[in-house]
């Protein structure tokens, strides 16, 4: 089951990519404000160095996950992320509320290589990423995150490479912290709704719980 699951995944994905590269006008910037799994913008489970751009909202949905990003200042996000589900309990505990934001310090467009960091789930976290638009159009994403756990510092490296052919971005995340590989499909609707159809947890593959469809509308 676990191998029908990941071949019907990177079918469809090869198959839209194909399909898309035909006309490869320049979408890649109606991605930037796309809401990841856990919150601010970012690609599943990353987050990226794109922000919401300034005095503008984006909200995320996925699953129950819901993430909502405002741009506060250009090149800066500040937003809220939590658990529809948690609304259903009698007495609501705010402590369940993360909040994130997230600081581009330098953007070098001409060169499409770009820099940030930012405050997401209770740790912060150093990220680059590099886009090669003449090398079909993909991308590299690298960060660090810094957690500290019993008094200790820990680091934690997280890794994207995407491609972004026309009105869709397929991505593939590493992430050391959670210990997760993930497969996803993003396609634009509009400018302003992006469709997120997920694989999450390679290595774990049980059901059609590891399948995350979700959402992003912006302003």
């Amino acid at each position: 089951m676990k191998r029908i699951f990941i071949f019907l995944f990177l079918a469809l994905n090869y198959l839209l990519s194909t399909i898309n590269y035909l006309h490869a006008k320049d979408y890649y910037s109606y991605f930037y404000d796309a809401q990841s799994i856990r919150g601010g913008s970012g690609k599943i489970i990353n987050p990226s160095t794109q922000t919401v751009a300034y005095r503008n909202w984006a909200l995320g949905l996925h699953y129950f996950q819901l993430s909502l990003s405002y741009g506060l200042f250009p090149g800066e996000e500040i937003g809220i992320f939590f658990n529809l589900k948690e609304l259903s309990e009698k007495k609501f505990d705010l402590k369940k509320i993360s909040f994130h934001t997230k600081y581009q310090f330098l953007n070098w467009e001409e060169k499409h290589h770009s820099f940030a960091c930012g405050w997401q789930n209770d740790h912060f976290y150093l990220v680059s990423d590099k886009f090669f638009p003449s090398l079909s159009r993909w991308g590299l994403l690298l960060g660090l995150s810094i957690l500290g756990e019993n008094k200790k510092i820990k680091i934690a490296p997280f890794s994207t490479i995407y491609q972004t052919p026309r009105m869709s971005m397929f991505t593939f995340d590493y992430n050391a912290e959670e210990n997760t590989y993930n497969l996803g499909w993003r396609f634009l609707l509009s400018p302003k709704v992006k469709f997120d159809l997920f694989l999450i947890d390679l290595g774990k593959i049980k059901d059609i719980n590891n399948f995350v469809f979700g959402v992003t509308l912006s302003s």
